[in-house]
């Protein structure tokens, strides 16, 4: 049985937030060492409490015996934050080994004292892993979780850290299966869009800060650049090829920012609505395709 334990993966569950464990590995690694460690125990129990040593010789063997299965779980309890449990296994673990050299008799741990300090780390063990709660993520969604380039790169490195912040929050919430959330953190990806558009344009927003302004006068904004832009470009001879794309690419941004406020933004942040996995998908997918063609024209940091 030593050495099948000495041969396993060296592996332990370290609690790290917002980060993705694997079945298998959860089974391969912490599930099967975790619970080694409780067995340890038990079987130490167990015989202390059926078969209590009776020579020196049987005491010392037994005692260190228990001493390792005792770090073992301390070292488990730590990795899995299990505070209560690992402070009982140190107290436990310190008694137990001043036992072996007592000063005093009365220093010596019985075997009814190990039996009941045993069981009574088993339990705490026990209660605090019913706590440590993992959510499923099924394996269609998995790939939005924690994602840093879900609109991919071209986005990522044009957009500024508080539009990835909020593209990053989106791929969580359809991960966690948190619809309407998704879409509210997709329309505040479109808001930084559009104020970061008007800087890019140098669009006179007048004398409250751009990040106070309203969808609509924002949305003003771009459409009246726009007519200056067609105008521009009605009268221009002769006519360029690029002042034309030009026109259409910010009556493209002007339409999508007119249709998200009235079709998504203005339900998610007034209550009007909520949605359901495929409508937030596919909210995702239209503001990924929005960003990718603004990215690949502006700056939006």
């Amino acid at each position: 049985m030593k050495n099948h334990v000495n041969n396993l993966p060296d592996k332990t569950l370290v609690l790290v937030p917002h980060r993705l464990f694997s079945l298998w590995n959860m089974t391969q690694c912490s599930l099967f060492h975790i619970k080694f460690a409780f067995d340890l125990l038990a079987v130490q129990k167990k015989s202390f409490q059926e078969h209590p040593p009776q020579d020196k010789l049987r005491w010392e063997m037994r005692t260190e015996a228990l001493l390792t299965a005792c770090k073992r779980m301390m070292e488990h309890a730590e990795n899995l934050e299990m505070d209560k449990t690992r402070e009982r296994c140190f107290l436990f673990h310190a008694a137990l080994d001043a036992s072996r050299n007592p000063v005093l008799d009365s220093d010596r741990l019985t075997p009814r004292e190990i039996v009941r300090e045993l069981k009574g780390i088993i339990d705490t063990g026990i209660e605090e892993l019913r706590h440590k709660q993992f959510a499923f993520v099924p394996t269609n969604k998995a790939e939005f979780f924690e994602r840093d380039d879900l609109f991919g790169v071209a986005v990522k490195e044009a957009t500024s850290d508080e539009i990835n912040t909020e593209i990053k929050a989106a791929g969580n919430c359809l991960a966690a299966d948190l619809n309407t959330a998704a879409v509210f953190h997709l329309m505040r990806v479109v808001e930084y869009a559009m104020r970061a558009t008007v800087i890019h344009l140098h669009l006179p927003i007048g004398d409250i800060p751009i990040e106070h302004a309203e969808w609509k006068t924002l949305i003003e904004l771009i459409e009246k650049e726009v007519r200056r832009k067609r105008a521009v470009y009605d009268r221009s001879e002769p006519k360029k090829r690029e002042d034309f794309e030009d026109c259409k690419f910010y009556r493209m941004v002007a339409d999508e920012c007119f249709a998200f406020k009235e079709i998504w933004r203005n339900n998610v942040m007034h209550t009007q609505g909520t949605y359901s996995a495929p409508a937030a998908l596919g909210v995702f997918e239209r503001v990924r395709d929005f960003m990718q063609r603004l990215a690949n024209r502006i700056s939006l940091k």
